[in-house]
């Protein structure tokens, strides 16, 4: 599924909204990620190389869960 959707980004130049907890979905296909706590919009957080670069002290939390 993921190569699937890598697939299309590639072809059609598309922005795809994608709706996860997974933070390996989000470093492996996103450029941005928008963090949210409870529903609520935190910050909007570039990835880079993998690595997803929060700056809020929540932000750095729900990122590291995963690593």
């Amino acid at each position: 599924m993921l190569e699937c959707l890598e697939d299309i980004n590639r072809r059609f130049n598309v922005t795809i909204v994608i709706v996860t907890h997974e933070m390996s979905v989000i470093r492996r296909l996103c450029r941005r990620a928008a963090l949210l706590d409870q529903g609520r919009l935190l910050e909007v957080a570039c990835v880079e190389n993998r690595q997803i670069h929060a700056e809020t002290a929540i932000g750095r939390e729900l990122v590291s869960e995963e690593l």
